[in-house]
């Protein structure tokens, strides 16, 4: 839904002109890559005609908090409450451990220690450095209990919406 609202909003910005030609980020045909390169031609025919020439380079990457892709913010532990966390509702009628792949309870992650075989080659996602990440609800990894033990912890507070809390 957001998606949709989102490409209405850049459309209509767009189509009325309403966007300034130095803005490159979120539309269509153009980066911030692209933006980039525009201002190192100007800075680079600033340089080389003589011209005075000030830079200022922000970067806000770190005020704002960023979903990596690879690990799914509805695998969220809620830090209001001791409750589990279920990274994908079962859906009804599944057979399938957890649900199907990719799902399954959150647990924490498990600080990287050195001593590798605590870590089997089979269970490679809990290798990561996510206890250091500044979001805490990205601290929690998906692991999926087998068969029948999994169904029989699963209760209907497990499924319902897990609550995002950031610090």
């Amino acid at each position: 839904m957001e998606a949709i609202v989102a490409d209405l909003l850049m459309e209509y910005l767009e189509k009325h002109e309403l966007l300034s030609p130095t803005q490159h980020g979120s539309r269509h045909k153009r980066s911030s890559n692209t933006n980039l390169l525009l201002a190192r031609n100007e800075w680079t025919k600033s340089v080389d005609t003589v011209q005075p020439l000030d830079i200022v380079y922000l970067d806000f990457s770190k005020a704002f908090d960023r979903v990596v892709g690879q690990f799914p913010a509805v695998c969220a532990k809620n830090l209001t409450t001791s409750l589990p966390a279920v990274c994908c509702p079962i859906p009804v009628g599944s057979t399938e451990p957890c649900g199907g792949p990719g799902r399954g309870l959150c647990r924490e992650a498990l600080p990287i220690s050195e001593d590798l075989d605590l870590f089997p080659v089979e269970e490679p996602f809990l290798l990561d450095d996510r206890l250091a990440w500044p979001t805490r609800f990205l601290r929690a990894v998906c692991a999926c209990q087998v068969g029948a033990e999994y169904l029989s912890d699963v209760t209907l507070v497990d499924i319902q919406p897990v609550l995002i809390v950031n610090v």
